[in-house]
């Protein structure tokens, strides 16, 4: 992904987005992983309960997977990592890479601002990633360069309506979300906390968040997945033989089915243990 983005840097309409799958991981431990292996300034983001392998169909046990979405919103790849073509006019070229390049000849681009002056391009590379925080660094950089310049001050006029209009259609989502989906619409109220820590809108979105939380059924399966954090996650760390497992993380997990029987985060939580299981009985697969 790092080496894909790299080669693609200097592209326009791509969202580059990292997502840590792994059943046992918080976001201190992401953003590590993050640190070491040196994954900016794209997205990233936790998907401790799964909801990503499950859209996309990728199995528990796979380390790494790569999917990219066209300029349709359609799945354009899928797979364990980037294939080759192995004959044919696109012979030794990725497939992954085929497909981007496709996509990006009839993409209109999320930015929706044509004829951008050179000095806003890493503004509009940041947009296209959703790194909102560092599109102000760069139109900072950019108004800088011409102060008194008119039309410069209107495109940062422009970049900075495109991010309103963003984080409204964000907020507009989690209302909806909030009677239809009230579990989803409580981690994206998160979600844009976290993102947006200074928008106006951040207060209105807390305030749909704490309403959320008293739904019994967001409640009961927040505190299904805190169980699942505290009480199952730390088994599973230290759990790396069958002996331990049957003993320890077997047992546990009895205990935690019989606690959350009535949530949703429970198949979450079988699933996770299910995949430990199988990674320590076949640890090469």
């Amino acid at each position: 992904m790092v080496g894909d983005y790299q080669s693609l840097t200097q592209s326009r309409n791509l969202t580059f987005i990292g997502i840590n799958t792994s059943r046992t991981a918080d976001l201190r431990s992401m953003t590590d992983q993050i640190n070491e292996f040196k994954l900016k300034p794209f997205a990233n983001m936790l998907d401790a309960s799964g909801q990503t392998l499950a859209a996309y169909h990728i199995p528990k046990n796979a380390p790494n997977w790569l999917v990219v979405i066209d300029a349709d919103g359609k799945i354009a790849y899928n797979a364990s990592k980037g294939w080759t073509w192995t004959s044919g006019p696109m012979a030794g070229k990725f497939c992954h890479m085929v497909a981007i390049e496709n996509s990006l000849k009839r993409s209109p681009g999320i930015l929706g601002i044509d004829d951008l002056p050179g000095e806003f391009t890493d503004a509009a590379r940041m947009f296209d990633l959703q790194q909102f925080p560092l599109v102000d660094v760069e139109l900072k950089k950019a108004a800088a360069l011409h102060p008194l310049n008119n039309a410069h001050k209107a495109m940062v006029a422009k970049f900075q309506e495109r991010v309103t209009e963003c984080r409204k259609q964000r907020v507009e989502r989690i209302r909806l979300l909030a009677d239809s989906l009230p579990i989803q619409a409580y981690r994206e109220a998160v979600a844009f906390v976290q993102a947006f820590g200074t928008a106006p809108e951040r207060t209105e979105v807390n305030q749909l968040g704490q309403k959320i939380c008293k739904d019994k059924t967001v409640k009961r399966e927040l505190q299904a997945e805190d169980g699942y954090k505290h009480v199952l996650v730390p088994i599973m760390t230290k759990t790396s033989t069958m002996t331990d497992f049957t003993n320890n993380l077997k047992p546990a997990l009895a205990q935690y089915e019989k606690a959350f029987a009535d949530t949703q985060f429970v198949q979450v939580a079988k699933d996770a243990v299910a995949a430990h299981e199988e990674a320590i009985r076949h640890p090469n697969n």
